[in-house]
């Protein structure tokens, strides 16, 4: 496999950068789920560096393009149920939204999974709704209510007319992306003026994180890049954004997820997760602060 060397993705420099931490990675011990959303984590990561320019973790060197594209399209699917719990967080924020947007016509919702925030857009009211996904484990799961709005692909801007959607959303995905800059900068040009660019990031800077230090389930052979409030707003601004606005959110999920996150001996977390107390576990939905913040951010009327 051919790793590339890149700079900051932010700033695309990498002289203001330092080495944070040394690579910590093994392909021989990935599975199918290496690359599933919401998986049990591996707590290993590509070399990381640190931005003190645009206050941004990011990796490199990283896999080629070639590579990473396979891994996202062969990945396994098994989280239905955290799916669905996250869709109805994040669509409480629709509200807010609709109240800036003032219409509610159109949305795409990219690394959409199985479908289920689509659905809480067409409950809420719009009209037209698509969403995007590499994964075809994934779009086999999703609901026949929603399985013909995903486009089983990775985004391209040249898809969708300048100036279409009134709201663009993309949970947990930033951090998958090579060029996190260059697909910022395509969702401002497909969003209509006024209209809303609606995110959902992990928080490197967050207190669950320093508690857990590289243990913390965000540095993960998946991410390419992590931020920070501050640096999420360098991200925003540098691509066009007003009005925007980035809080800490809370997650809802059972108990039996937060054990499948929270480092502990392996033996151990495999017989709490196990058949005998699994059904407990699942029915225990715990609300915290997990260490996640959501971006809103808007297009230039």
């Amino acid at each position: 496999m051919k790793f590339l060397d890149r700079a900051c993705p932010i700033c695309f420099v990498d002289s203001e950068s330092r080495v944070w931490a040394p690579e910590n990675f093994d392909f021989s011990k990935l599975g199918e789920y290496a690359f599933a959303s919401r998986k049990t984590p591996e707590y290993m990561h590509y070399r990381i560096h640190h931005c003190h320019c645009c206050h941004v973790l990011y990796s490199s060197p990283i896999p080629e393009s070639n590579y990473i594209a396979h891994t996202y399209h062969e990945a396994a699917f098994d989280s239905k149920e955290e799916a669905d719990r996250a869709s109805l967080t994040y669509a409480k924020l629709l509200p807010t939204i609709s109240n800036e947007i003032k219409q509610i016509n159109s949305a795409l919702d990219i690394g959409t999974g199985e479908g289920s925030f689509l659905e809480r857009l067409l409950d809420f009211g719009f009209k037209e709704v698509k969403g995007i996904e590499p994964s075809t484990a994934a779009i086999n799961a999703a609901r026949p209510r929603v399985k013909q709005n995903i486009i089983h692909s990775f985004f391209k801007k040249e898809s969708f007319a300048k100036d279409t959607f009134d709201l663009i959303t993309c949970f947990q995905t930033l951090e998958h992306l090579e060029k996190p800059t260059e697909f910022v900068e395509s969702i401002h040009e497909i969003l209509r003026p006024g209209g809303c660019f609606y995110t959902v990031c992990h928080n490197y800077k967050a207190f669950s994180t320093k508690i857990l230090g590289l243990k913390s389930p965000i540095f993960d052979i998946e991410h390419m890049q992590l931020f920070s409030p501050k640096g999420m707003h360098v991200l925003l601004t540098k691509c066009g954004y007003e009005n925007i606005s980035i809080q800490p959110i809370f997650n809802s999920y059972p108990l039996y997820y937060w054990i499948k996150l929270f480092p502990m001996p392996l033996a151990f977390k495999k017989m709490l997760l196990n058949k005998i107390f699994s059904p407990l576990l699942k029915k225990i939905i715990i609300k915290i602060p997990a260490g996640n913040f959501y971006a809103l951010a808007y297009k230039k009327k």
